[in-house]
Formats: structure tokens, C-alpha cells, sequence
């Protein structure tokens, strides 16, 4: 069968095809690619003086005339006026792609926007592009144009025309200066020049020189993982130096201040991290849940899988935040961040875009919870968090932490000072039988007086990766082993082992209950896990009356019966199969 291409995307993979020849980038490839269609475009709604014909875009002096007429076009000259052979091609081979373009489509509209988002979002070195149905869902989530819209990050320009293709009056201010040229290029290719009345690229400063840009809604996709104090960041910081303190990377940094520029609406987009690590991560969360008093700001949180941003393999999330308007609730959606998503972003975002915008209901993928609720929860923003199974544990049950001690996983050394030890992990959970004995993979840890070894009795439970394998610390050496970094022991405090067993609360740990509490604790953007703060604060235990915590050891036991049986047979079962026709 036989698909034929539509015009833009074909003019704009045969620019780029081009350009590869000429051994550029990707991230060069592009804007010279936008170049030439911007270039077109300008000469064909008449705003290149003394050019008539894209014919002329085939000699050295078009490309002046396109230049003197505003259009920021002096990296593409360079590069074919280049002193090569390649760079000599890029003329005639970029004036055929054009001239195919201009026979199918003439002056009609052209929407270059699918086409380069599609190449940048694939791109290992072209960073900083948005989706293109992200993009499409944080401007619904602002809802009609309104006033002004800053849009502070936008390396690729496309979140700018988006907006202006709305009615939106853009403040395009951005944060870290003038990166690139592509901007104009957009504006070229859907306005004919350079430049529109709707938008606004100067910042306002005062007498000193310090950034004043305000509006009444923000749009941001600020970098993520940067230092503020050694980028251009750092003069935009309105706050005391003790909270820019507080704030040292890009992400936490814009969010807090972003959200005091704005005054209607805040839509960011965010890597995962900022939903529920500790740190600067939950000094934000604290900061935006209190920030306006008695009156909630934060309006929704969505949290999306790999594939929004270019140039990163995380997660995001969507955070929006209303200032000094207060919401009864908060929206919690979860479209795939927490578990790895069969589906394409796009796709995935363009069928629950409704979900995500509050106005239909998935019980799976959102649910609306309160402000209380996020502070019992540790002030996790994760969706995955308040989405988590209803546990019923009784009016008894108690957090771990008023039962168990944890024990963690040591300090790992490769120094002549460090101590090697056994290490028991996730390879020998999962039995019921009590663990320990037969160990021999060893870990090198630092070497310390009070090292966190392992004692009969302690529960190890995988909270890592494989999260909610456990079983029981059988006899071991004393002082001999450690647990495995994907792991942690719980030890129970003498206190109270006389109300629950280390046999109980493997049982409970192992049940559909424990296991759905497990689930709902789970955090993490490429690989999942349970905090040990969290497991001890969040997970609820039942207590049981003795006629219980005798009845569920009785259980226990049987089941390491069983258990033993079932290898017995297995041996018998081998020997058997083995008995005849030897070698």
C-alpha cells in the first residue's frame, strides 16, 4: 500500500535530509530547516523587499534580502556559504524541497508545528520541545485567554505560537536570555515576518536592572536539574537570600518564583521528583500547600509517563496552581507515571484529556482529595498516592513505626578499610520458610562500630524495584550479615513482641492487604520504591486479639509445612525422572 506524504512534513524531512549531508546536528538541522520555511514563507506574502520568487532563495543574495528584511537568518548563510562541497548543495537542494512545497499548498496556512515537534521529541540533542498534546492540555488547563500569558521557557517557540493561535496576548520575557533564533522563524512561517503585535519579548527592569516581569498567567517548562545559582536564574530571584537558599535547582526554583509573578493561573510542567522527594522537592510542596493561608491554591496535579520533554527518559507532571484563589479540592489524575505505560503519550493524553481537565470521572486514573489529605500523606503530590486501594485494617491497627525499628542497608566501600560481609536481598524472599541460612553473595560496607547487621527475627521486605517481597531472618551468625541496598529489616521493639510476632507481620506483609498498602506507598520516576520514612509512617498494621495472633501463626507454620512438602516432592519428582537411562 502505498502512503503518500503530506506536503509540509515531506518539504521538512527533505531539508533535514539535506542538512545531514552537510554533517550538522540535529538541533542545527532543525533551525535550518525552519529557516528555509520561514524564509518561503516571507517572500510569498510579499515582506522581502526586491524578492518576487522563492527562485531567488537559490542565490547567496535572496538569502541577503531575507536577512536585511529582519528575518534572524545569518547561521543558515554561514553554513552554505561554507567552503565544501556539502555546503555549496544546500542552495539548490533546500530551493527543490521549497518549490515543492509552494506547487502543493501556495499561500494557504502552513503548520509546521506536527512536523518539527514529531522530529524534536526524537531527537537525542534537540532538548527542551513539549509534546505537542501536553502542550495542547496545560493551555486548556488555563482555560479562555485571559489578559496576558508569560511563557519564560521556550527554547523551541512552540508553546508561543500554540498560545497565540488561541488569542492569547504572549509575554515571551525568557528567563535564561534569548537562547536561539527559532522563535521568529515560527512567527515568519505563520505570519509572513518576524515579529507580531500579540507578542511582547522585552523584559521589564528596574533602574538596577532587575527583572520585573509579571502576568496574569504563567506557562512554565522550566529546565530541569539546573544549578540557579550559576545561570542567569539567579537575577530573576525577588525573594531574601535565605529562600533562594531554600531553592537551588531549576525546577523547585521557577515553580516558587513563577507562582509569585502570576496572579490569575500557574501551569508548569515538572519532572516527578517534585511530586514526593524530600528536600527542596517537599520544602515547595510545604511552601505551595501554605502559601495562601486558610486558602488553597494548589487546583491539580497530573502525572504523566516518559516521552513529554525532549532530551530526558523521566516522567512528568502537570501542576496547576491558582494564586490567591482558593479550591475545595484538589484534582489527583495519574496517567501512567506510576506504572511503565503500554501506550503513547500522545495518545494516552488525547483519550483522558477530559479526565485531566476534571470534567469526566476515571475512579482509576483520578480522584479529588483535600489539602488534610495531602499533609497526612507526607505532602506527597504523587497521584499514585491518593489513588491507592481502600484498606480496611481496623480500628486498632497502628503504623509501623510504633511497632518496629528499620534497619538499613550499609554504607558500601571499596577501600582497604572496608569490611565484607554476607548480604541478604531479594534473591532469598519470597519463601516462607525463615532466610539467612546458605548465604553467600557478600557486600563490602564501611567499616563502623555499630554496623546494621541482621538478627533472628528481623522481617526483610524488598522496597526496591521488586517491592513487597519479605521473609523471616532465620539463625545467623551474629554481626555476620547485612541487608541488601533494594531492602530494609524490620526488627520489632521488645516492647512489643508481646502483642505482635515477626510470623504475624510476615503474614500481614504478604497478604492482598499488605501488598495493596505496599503498592499505594510506592514513589519513584524510572525505577519504583518505598521510602523507609514512609513505611513507617503510612503503613497501618492491624492488632490482633492472641486468639488471632495465634490463629495466623498457626498459619504460618502450616504454610512452612506446606512449603517443605512441596520441595520434597519436587526432589522425589527429579530423582524419578532421572532413575532410568542414565549416562
Amino acid at each position: 500500500m502505498i502512503r503518500t506524504e503530506l506536503p509540509i512534513p515531506r518539504a521538512f524531512r527533505a531539508l533535514l535530509e539535506a542538512v545531514r549531508i552537510a554533517g550538522l546536528s540535529q538541533s542545527d538541522a532543525l533551525t535550518f530547516a525552519l529557516s528555509w520555511l520561514a524564509a518561503a514563507r516571507m517572500v510569498l506574502t510579499g515582506n522581502v523587499p526586491g524578492v518576487t520568487s522563492v527562485d531567488d532563495l537559490g542565490t547567496p543574495e535572496g538569502w541577503k534580502a531575507v536577512a536585511d528584511a529582519g528575518l534572524p537568518v545569518h547561521p543558515v548563510i554561514r553554513w552554505m556559504q561554507a567552503d565544501s562541497k556539502e555546503g555549496m548543495g544546500l542552495l539548490p537542494a533546500g530551493k527543490n524541497a521549497i518549490k515543492e512545497l509552494v506547487s502543493d499548498l501556495g499561500t494557504q496556512p502552513w503548520d509546521v508545528l506536527p512536523a518539527l515537534t514529531a522530529s524534536a521529541i526524537a531527537s537525542r540533542d534537540a532538548e527542551g520541545m513539549v509534546s505537542a498534546e501536553v502542550a495542547e492540555l496545560m493551555l486548556d488547563m488555563l482555560e479562555p485567554p485571559a489578559q496576558d500569558l508569560w511563557v519564560p521557557f521556550d527554547r523551541w517557540g512552540t508553546l508561543t505560537v500554540r498560545a497565540l493561535r488561541r488569542g492569547w496576548r504572549v509575554k515571551s520575557a525568557p528567563m535564561l536570555g534569548q537562547m536561539d533564533s527559532v522563535l521568529p522563524l515560527l512567527l515568519a512561517i505563520e505570519f509572513g515576518q518576524p515579529r507580531t503585535h500579540l507578542l511582547e519579548t522585552e523584559v521589564e527592569r528596574d533602574r538596577e536592572g532587575r527583572p520585573l516581569t509579571r502576568a496574569a498567567c504563567v506557562l512554565a517548562c522550566p529546565p530541569f536539574g539546573m544549578s540557579v545559582h550559576d545561570s542567569r536564574l539567579a537575577q530573576w530571584d525577588s525573594s531574601n537570600s535565605e529562600a533562594a537558599d531554600r531553592f537551588v535547582r531549576s525546577e523547585t526554583w521557577a515553580v516558587r518564583e513563577l507562582v509569585n509573578r502570576a496572579s490569575k493561573k500557574a501551569v508548569f510542567l515538572v519532572p516527578p521528583g517534585v511530586l514526593f522527594t524530600r528536600g527542596q522537592e517537599q520544602r515547595l510542596r510545604e511552601y505551595l500547600l501554605h502559601r495562601g493561608g486558610e486558602c488553597n491554591e494548589l487546583h491539580s496535579v497530573v502525572a504523566l509517563p516518559s516521552g513529554a520533554v525532549s532530551g530526558t527518559g523521566l516522567g512528568t507532571a502537570v501542576m496547576v496552581l491558582t494564586p490567591d484563589q482558593g479550591n475545595d479540592d484538589i484534582l489527583m489524575v495519574d496517567l501512567g507515571l506510576s506504572k511503565r505505560s503500554l501506550s503513547n503519550l500522545d495518545e494516552l493524553v488525547r483519550t483522558h484529556r477530559l479526565v485531566a481537565l476534571g470534567q469526566a470521572e476515571d475512579p482509576e486514573r483520578a480522584c479529588r482529595v483535600t489539602r488534610d489529605d495531602i499533609i497526612r500523606n507526607e505532602v506527597s503530590f504523587a497521584p499514585s498516592r491518593h489513588l491507592r486501594k481502600s484498606v480496611e485494617v481496623g480500628p486498632n491497627a497502628v503504623p509501623l513505626e510504633a511497632l518496629c525499628e528499620v534497619v538499613r542497608a550499609p554504607i558500601l566501600a571499596r577501600d582497604e578499610k572496608a569490611v565484607e560481609l554476607l548480604e541478604l536481598g531479594i534473591p532469598e524472599l519470597g519463601g516462607w520458610t525463615c532466610v539467612g541460612h546458605g548465604l553467600e553473595k557478600k557486600a563490602r560496607v564501611k567499616g563502623r562500630r555499630d554496623l546494621p547487621t541482621l538478627e533472628r527475627g528481623d522481617v526483610v521486605l524488598s522496597i526496591k524495584g521488586s517491592i513487597g517481597k519479605a521473609g523471616v531472618v532465620g539463625e545467623v551468625e551474629p554481626e555476620a550479615v547485612v541487608v541488601s541496598q533494594s531492602c530494609v529489616a524490620l526488627r520489632i521493639a521488645p516492647s512489643q513482641r508481646d502483642k505482635v510476632s515477626a510470623e504475624f507481620l510476615l503474614m500481614y506483609l504478604r497478604s492482598e492487604a499488605g501488598q495493596a498498602q505496599l503498592e499505594s506507598l510506592q514513589a519513584g520516576a524510572t525505577v519504583q520504591h518505598v521510602s523507609p520514612q514512609s513505611l513507617l509512617t503510612s503503613f497501618l498494621v492491624p492488632m490482633p486479639t492472641a486468639e488471632e495472633r495465634a490463629a495466623v501463626e498457626a498459619d504460618y507454620r502450616h504454610l512452612c509445612q506446606l512449603e517443605q512438602d512441596i520441595e520434597r516432592l519436587q526432589q522425589q519428582m527429579t530423582e524419578i525422572a532421572q532413575s532410568r537411562w542414565t549416562i
